[in-house]
């Protein structure tokens, strides 16, 4: 849970973003594309776990409030939001295997009874 806030609020930091779009990122430095490298890993890793719908100027802003230490709300609130998606993530393909297995032996027993 941790690695995955944290790797979020990398990713935050290294699209750079100001008020309203993301500013145009040059390669200059190693440390340009090593952070340009790791917003490319975490956006594929929240990918990977069906994390949708991220606003990215929310996430760049969260990354430079917390290093300004103006962040909105607090790690611990940060990591319950996060556990509570992933919960609520978790509840609805649970409901749907109970669903579809619901049905399976629905029609399981229509067949038996035929």
């Amino acid at each position: 849970m941790k690695k995955i806030l944290m790797l979020t609020l990398i990713f935050a930091y290294t699209i750079n973003i100001n008020a309203q779009k993301v500013k145009d990122i040059k390669m200059k430095t190693s440390e340009d594309s090593l952070s340009y490298a790791f917003g490319i890993s975490i956006a594929n890793n929240l990918e990977t776990q069906k994390v949708a719908n991220l606003n990215p100027q929310a996430i760049g802003r969260s990354f430079q409030d917390y290093y300004n230490k103006e962040a909105k709300i607090s790690v611990e609130d940060a990591n319950k939001l996060i556990q509570n998606y992933f919960e609520k993530q978790e509840a609805e393909k649970h409901k749907k295997l109970l669903k579809k297995e619901k049905n399976s032996y629905q029609k399981t027993r229509k067949k038996r009874v035929l």
